[in-house]
This record gives structure tokens, C-alpha cells and sequence, in this order.
């Protein structure tokens, strides 16, 4: 490994020859460290090749480094390390960088798919009880995944399909795992699942038992999510947010059957953690600054409860409860925010408020106007407001409006009215109404 730091501008010079591409890498230095991976079985495991193994997985994130390993045969020399070998770390430091090769070029997905052999070597490192292992092996799977939503004709398809304790192995990862950030991977590669089309049965059901997936998904929440909490951070809220749309998607599966989840508690128990997921925003410093992932979490969970009143006979009226009251307080905040906009300049909002009302940005989104973004989000809450209205009883209507205060009351019963309801919806709304007044 050349340091520029030790070296003059000359020597640099003529050593460009030896570098990578652009970088100053070099590439004997490459060479000799592929060479000492190949006699491993000879000079056995040591620090020194750990760590130049180490700067190899650092160096790997730079496509022309990639590029230059495999061009080295690197996949081949993986692929009898995967055979023989298994120390933890070497194993770990491998499908790192392997993991590395597939986020830097689509195509190496497709030219490790090209070889069954190191597919199936990669695969059943699944059944490891190396958290780090699971970690990285991971990182290759969501890679893989990525490129199978832009081409569902991969090869990896059916190798994922074939692979019969694969949908076992993730789900067994939910339900047993400690480890924030395997749980975290690991609902993020579902999410992934999730996304991708394919002509035959829904590509979740081919590799899970979902009987079994929608267990582990409860353990996996009570785990990362132990006690209730007043806040979340953004770790937290990443992990929400995919665990509530890989439900959502797991109970829209023809196979999830309400009645049968209903009977056996599952539905109380994912109403309860919803309830638990939403409780911090009845707060309105939970809501504002607003950030996307609560934008995320606050839609998606709505999404679950509509269809839980879609299916289900017994929907508790403490959680419609409470999402009206986030709606109630989204409209009231927001209220607020367009006054003092109305009132202040911008830069001086901008000054006062500093964390970002006005705007927010995310990492992975582009930034927007807070304005838009709640508008959007207190229309979706009217809308589930009045198709909740749709699929409930005229008691459970009653039920929710005993909960509210008389505001909130007003501007339930207010959305309906003015809302372009259906006749049905509006006539339930008024013998609800004439029922809570009576009572």
C-alpha cells in the first residue's frame, strides 16, 4: 500500500505505473494481498493479513478498485475461501467486500449470478450465528434486490426461490436476533422482497411462510422497540417505518386471512404496537419540525388500520382515537406555521425557528416545503377519517366521538359534511351524532 504522506512528488511520479486507475493503490500491493488469500491454508490466519485484508475492504468502495479485483480474479479466490474456510472475520472482511463489488457495478450481480457455485457458497452463510457475517451477507442480498426490481429476470429469482431455507433464515433472524442493526437490515431486504413483481405467486409468499413471518415481525418490534418511548430517533424511525410497510404488504397476501389472525390475537397484538408506534405524535413537538420518515410512519400506519377496519369485527376506539387526534393536531400546527409565515419573513422564521419548519431535508429525499407535505398529510388522515367511517358501526363511531374532546367532535363530524362523502357515509355521521348527543 503506497501512503502519498512518506513518499516525494517524484517518487510518486514513478510509481503512477503501479496505481490503480486514478487512485494510488497499488497494484502489486493488490496482488500480494489476493496472493496471500490464495495461501491461506498454508500461512494460516494472522493479524498482519487481517489488516491489509481490512484496508482491501476500506479501498473496495471505490469502483476502480472493484473493477481491479475482479479483473484479478478475486470472485474465483472468494469463492474457494467460502469453500474452506471458516474464520469468522476472514468470512465477515470477504462478503464485505463482495458486498462492495455489487453496490459499485449492477453488472457483477449478474457475473456472480452467472456462477451457481459461488451463489449457493454466498447463500449458506445465511445459516451463520456470526452477527457480522449476517451483516454483510445481508448488504449482498439488498444489493441483489435492488437490481431485481429494475430486472425480474434475473437468475437470482429462482436461485432465491430454490434456496429453501432462505425465507427460514430471515425470518429466524427477526425473531432471534439482539442486534439493531441486523434488524434493521433485515426489515429493509423485506421491504425489498416486497417490491418485486413477478408472473407467478407474489414473490414474499414463494419465500416465506407467512404464518411464521408475521410472528417474527412482532418479536423483531418488541425487541428493537422494548418500551414505550416518547420520541424516536432517526435509527428508530428507519426501522418503523420498513417493519410497517412490510406488514402492510404481508397482510394485503390473498393468504392473510383476518378472520384467522383476528381468532388467534395477532390483530390486538399488531394494533397494540401500532397504537404504541403513534403515541408520541399526539404530542405536537413530535410533529413539528415535521421529517419525512414521521411523514412515513404516520401514512403507513394509517394504511394497516384501514385495512384492519376492512377486515376485522373488534377495532379498538382508542386507536382511531388517536390518529384523529394527529390529524386534529397536523391541522392546528399547521394553522400556526401559515400565520407566522404570513406574519414573519422568511428569514427571520428561518432564524427563529432554526431547525427547519420552514424546510426540511432528508438524505434520501429532496427537499420540500413543509407546507405541501402537511397539507398532503392532513388530507390522507380526512381520507382515512371518512373511509374508517365507511367500514365501522354506528357504535364505533359513537365510540370514538366519546373519546374526543368537543373540538376535535367539531371537526370530525365538520369533515364529513363538508367533505364529497357518500350518502351512506353522511347518514351514518348523523345517527352517530343524534346517538353521542343522547348519551
Amino acid at each position: 500500500m503506497i501512503n502519498p504522506e512518506d513518499i516525494s512528488e517524484k517518487e510518486l511520479e514513478a510509481l503512477r505505473g503501479d496505481a490503480v486507475g486514478d487512485s494510488l493503490c497499488s497494484n502489486k500491493w493488490i496482488l500480494n494481498t489476493l496472493m496471500s488469500l490464495c495461501e491461506l491454508h498454508k500461512d494460516g490466519w494472522t493479524q498482519e493479513l487481517e489488516d491489509r485484508l481490512c484496508i482491501l475492504w476500506d479501498l473496495s468502495v471505490d469502483k476502480e478498485i472493484t473493477s481491479h479485483l475482479v479483473s484479478c480474479n478475486f470472485l474465483e479466490i472468494t469463492k474457494n475461501i467460502l469453500e474452506i474456510h471458516d474464520h469468522s472475520r476472514l468470512i465477515e472482511i470477504i462478503l464485505g467486500i463482495i458486498g462492495n463489488v455489487c453496490c459499485n457495478d449492477d453488472k457483477m450481480i449478474d457475473t456472480i449470478g452467472d456462477d451457481k457455485d459461488l451463489v449457493t457458497l454466498i447463500l449458506n452463510r445465511l445459516t451463520s450465528d456470526d452477527t457480522r457475517i449476517l451483516i454483510q451477507l445481508l448488504r449482498i442480498l439488498q444489493s441483489i434486490l435492488y437490481r431485481l426490481e429494475k430486472n425480474a429476470a434475473s437468475k437470482w429469482i429462482a436461485y432465491l426461490i430454490e434456496f429453501e431455507i432462505f425465507g427460514d433464515a430471515i425470518t429466524f433472524i427477526l425473531k432471534s436476533s439482539t442486534n439493531n442493526e441486523l434488524l434493521t437490515i433485515a426489515v429493509k431486504l423485506l421491504r425489498s422482497i416486497c417490491e418485486i413483481n413477478v408472473e407467478e405467486k407474489n414473490f414474499l409468499e414463494q419465500l416465506f411462510n407467512v404464518d411464521a413471518l408475521i410472528l417474527a415481525l412482532l418479536e423483531s418490534f418488541m425487541q428493537f422497540i422494548s418500551i414505550e418511548i416518547d420520541s424516536y430517533s432517526t435509527t428508530e424511525l428507519t426501522f418503523i417505518k420498513h417493519w410497517l410497510g412490510v406488514l402492510n404488504a404481508t397482510i394485503m397476501l390473498d393468504s392473510f386471512k383476518f378472520e384467522d389472525y383476528e381468532d388467534n390475537g395477532i390483530v390486538a397484538k399488531v394494533m397494540d404496537i401500532i397504537y404504541r408506534i403513534l403515541r408520541p405524535y399526539e404530542h405536537s413537538y413530535n410533529l413539528f419540525p415535521i421529517r419525512q420518515l414521521d411523514i412515513g410512519v404516520i401514512q403507513e400506519s394509517s394504511c394497516i388500520l384501514l385495512n384492519f377496519h376492512c377486515g376485522c369485527k373488534n377495532f379498538s376506539p382508542k386507536v382511531d382515537h388517536l390518529l384523529v387526534t394527529i390529524m386534529f393536531s397536523v391541522k392546528t400546527g399547521n394553522e400556526i406555521l401559515q400565520i407566522a409565515c404570513a406574519i414573519i419573513s422568511f428569514s427571520s422564521i428561518h432564524v427563529l425557528l432554526c431547525t427547519g419548519i420552514q424546510r426540511y431535508t432528508h438524505s434520501d429525499e429532496k427537499e420540500v416545503d413543509s407546507d405541501e407535505i402537511l397539507d398532503k398529510l392532513l388530507n390522507d388522515l380526512n381520507q382515512y377519517w371518512i373511509q374508517s367511517i365507511g367500514f365501522s358501526t354506528d357504535e364505533q363511531v359513537v365510540d370514538v366521538l366519546r373519546l374526543c374532546e368537543p373540538e376535535l367532535c367539531r371537526y370530525l363530524i365538520n369533515i364529513v359534511q363538508s367533505d364529497a362523502t357518500t350518502p351512506e357515509i353522511s347518514e351514518k355521521v348523523k345517527r352517530a351524532v343524534v346517538a353521542f348527543e343522547k348519551s
